[in-house]
């Protein structure tokens, strides 16, 4: 039992992780474009 409750406090961390860092680089994306202007690679 203590396992699955592991495994499953183990995965909700894991998504949220996921979300923060895609929350992060949405934010970060057009700042860095403005920064390199030209350069920016896409």
């Amino acid at each position: 039992m203590i396992k699955v409750l592991l495994a499953i406090a183990w995965l909700a961390l894991t998504v949220a992780a996921f979300r923060m860092t895609g929350a992060l680089n949405r934010k970060t994306d057009p700042a860095r474009r403005e920064v390199l202007g030209e350069d920016y690679p896409g």
